[in-house]
C-alpha cells in the first residue's frame, strides 16, 4: 500500500510537468522586419485603390481601409511594403477591427507574405480566416472565428519544412487557433521580402482598421512564469517523498 502511494504521488507530479510542456516556452521575437503603428504610410507603396475605395491614417492612428460596393473583380485597396530579404522562418503579429467583411475570396481583407520560396497568403473574411496551401486551394482554420465590430489580434509562426512548403501555427488573441496549418504558395524569387495588406470588395462594402503590423524573427525560447513554477512544485515534490522515505528508513 506504501508504495502504491509513493507511485501515485510520483506519477501526479510526473503528469502534473508533462501537462504543463505543451506550452513550456514563450518564444520572443525581434520585429526586426516590419514593426509599424501607422503614423504614416510613407514606407506602404499604393500598388491599387480600386473604384470607390481609400486608404488613409484615420485620427486614431490606424490603418483604414475602406471598399465601397462597386461589381468589379478589381475593385478593391492594395498597399505593400517591401521588407528586404525575409528568412525561411518569421513571425507575423497584426491587430485589426473589421467595420464590414463579406464571404467568399471577393470581399475579404488579406495579408501577403513572400520570402521567395513560398507566399503566405492569409484572407479574413466573414465565413472564418483561410489561408491558401501549396495547390492554391483555399482551407479554413478554426470555425468562423472571424468577427465584425471586436479588435483581433492574429499571429502567424511560420516556418519552412524540407520541400520548401511553409507552415504556420496560427494564434488569435494569444491563443493557439491551430498548429502546423499548411500555408504556402509556391513562389518566384522575385517576390522576396514583398509583404501585402489587401483589401477586396466585390458586391459588399468592406472596411477595416489595423492597429499595427509586426514582422519578425523568433529569439531563444525562455520558460514562462508558470511553468518554472510548475517545474519547482514537482521538483519539491519529489524532494519531500524522498525525505521521507528516509526518515522512515531511519525510524525502523
Amino acid at each position: 500500500m506504501k508504495r502504491f502511494k509513493k507511485n501515485l504521488i510520483l506519477g501526479m507530479i510526473v503528469l502534473c510537468l508533462c501537462l504543463s510542456s505543451k506550452n513550456s516556452f514563450a518564444y520572443t521575437v525581434d520585429w526586426n522586419l516590419i514593426n509599424d503603428d501607422f503614423n504614416d504610410l510613407s514606407l506602404w507603396d499604393d500598388v491599387s485603390i480600386g473604384s470607390g475605395g481609400y486608404s488613409e491614417i484615420d485620427p486614431a492612428g490606424q490603418l483604414h481601409l475602406d471598399s465601397t460596393v462597386v461589381a468589379d473583380a478589381n475593385a478593391g485597396i492594395i498597399r505593400h511594403w517591401v521588407a528586404g530579404g525575409i528568412p525561411d522562418d518569421y513571425v507575423i503579429e497584426t491587430k485589426t477591427f473589421l467595420s464590414g467583411i463579406g464571404t467568399g475570396t471577393g470581399n475579404s481583407h488579406t495579408i501577403q507574405v513572400g520570402n521567395g520560396i513560398f507566399r503566405l497568403w492569409a484572407q479574413l473574411r466573414l465565413d472564418g480566416l483561410f489561408v491558401l496551401d501549396k495547390n492554391d486551394v483555399y482551407n479554413e482554420v478554426g470555425t468562423d472565428v472571424v468577427q465584425v465590430g471586436q479588435w483581433q489580434e492574429w499571429r502567424f509562426v511560420v516556418s519552412t519544412d524540407n520541400s520548401n512548403i511553409g507552415h504556420s501555427d496560427i494564434y488569435l488573441n494569444g491563443n493557439l487557433l491551430q498548429g502546423n496549418v499548411q500555408s504556402g504558395v509556391l513562389e518566384s524569387p522575385t517576390f522576396d521580402g514583398l509583404t501585402y495588406l489587401e483589401q477586396s470588395s466585390y458586391n459588399v462594402h468592406t472596411e477595416s482598421h489595423t492597429e499595427y503590423f509586426r514582422m519578425g524573427t523568433l529569439s531563444t525560447p525562455v520558460p514562462e512564469p508558470g511553468t518554472i513554477a510548475l517545474l519547482g512544485i514537482g521538483l519539491a515534490g519529489l524532494a519531500g517523498v524522498e525525505v521521507r522515505r528516509r526518515r522512515k528508513k531511519v525510524k525502523q
